[in-house]
C-alpha cells in the first residue's frame, strides 16, 4: 500500500466532504517508513494529540497509519 514512500517525500492530505474535495488539507514530510501501513512524519500546524486545536500549536513528529478506506 505504501510502495514508493520513502523519507524526504512530501505527503499531502486532501479533505473530502459529502463525496467532494474541499479546499482544506494538510501536509507532512515523511522521515521514516515503518511498515506497509505505518510511517513517521514531521508536520507543522498540528498538535501533540493530547488536545485538539483546530489550527495546531506547533511542529511535531507524528506516527501515521494508512487504512483501506483512505483515511489516515
Amino acid at each position: 500500500m505504501t510502495e514508493g514512500l520513502r523519507p524526504g517525500l512530501i505527503l499531502i492530505w486532501q479533505y473530502w466532504e459529502g463525496g467532494r474535495q474541499t479546499i482544506r488539507g494538510h501536509v507532512g514530510v515523511i522521515i521514516e517508513v515503518l511498515s506497509e501501513t505505518d510511517f513517521i512524519t514531521i508536520e507543522g500546524n498540528t498538535t501533540d494529540r493530547k488536545s485538539v486545536i483546530r489550527e495546531g500549536d506547533g511542529v511535531y513528529m507524528m506516527r501515521r497509519t494508512i487504512s483501506r478506506n483512505g483515511n489516515f
